[in-house]
């Protein structure tokens, strides 16, 4: 018995500093990014570089409210036992979140760059549009790896997320080649390319037909479940970070 306690500490601990070193790997690397933008860039354009990651976070917290928190909840209860088909469900709806946040953020940019006040910014919002849809998929991806307790495959996603990244980020410093829609391309670059491997990893089961979970009920489950944490969640962001859009 005490043999199998042990076993069973060290499984999850292992799976503990698997997570610890997934987290690092995607902090790690945007933190860098960050650091080297910074240092290289005018005030001007780090400013509309700010700006823009502050509306891309906006756009995640609210998609963490709907679809990445309510996952871990029902993919490890409800939707246990049809998980392929519950993560089929759950792109589709992906799909209509990428759409919708390409369309508005999309305008923003036409709006901004009509106004013709802040040099930079427009394409700053353009780069970060492109890049939205690509670095959700990838947080949805990895963490549907912690909901079926496989901290390991998500660590290798965040290695392919991390080496795309950092490896252009580095190689355009050392040219002095950095800028706000750079860094967001070689986000959704990174990201495409941990979510392209994850996917074929999960192999969820993507259909047309109405199984069970359908689509209408998966999003209807998740709305249900999100809709109050995403106003406190706006509200949280709106008392921290607002005065970026304002400044």
């Amino acid at each position: 018995k005490k043999a199998s306690t042990r076993a069973s500490w060290r499984l999850w601990g292992s799976k503990g500093v698997l997570t610890l070193i997934d987290q690092g790997l995607i902090g790690g690397s945007n933190f860098l990014m960050a650091i080297l933008l910074a240092r290289q860039l005018s005030h001007t354009h780090y400013g509309a570089y700010a700006v823009a990651f502050e509306i891309f976070m906006v756009v995640s917290m609210a998609y963490s409210c709907l679809v990445l928190e309510p996952m871990l909840v029902f993919g490890a209860s409800k939707y246990r036992d049809g998980f392929g088909r519950y993560f089929g469900a759950l792109l589709w709806m992906h799909l209509a979140v990428a759409f919708t946040t390409v369309v508005l953020l999309g305008g923003a940019a036409c709006l901004i760059y009509e106004a013709g006040r802040s040099p930079g910014l427009p394409s700053a919002v353009a780069a970060a549009t492109i890049a939205t849809p690509f670095v959700l998929l990838f947080w949805l991806t990895r963490r549907a790896f912690y909901v079926r307790l496989d901290p390991r495959t998500s660590v290798i996603g965040g290695l392919i997320y991390g080496s795309v990244l950092l490896g252009g980020i580095l190689l355009l410093y050392l040219f002095h080649l950095l800028s706000p829609a750079a860094a967001f391309l070689l986000m959704a670059g990174g990201a495409l390319g941990a979510s392209i491997f994850l996917v074929w990893r999960l192999r969820p089961l993507i259909s047309l037909r109405l199984h069970a979970p359908t689509f209408k009920e998966v999003s209807r489950s998740h709305w249900i479940y999100g809709r109050w944490a995403i106003s406190a969640a706006l509200a949280s962001w709106v008392a921290g970070n607002i005065y970026y859009i304002l400044l």
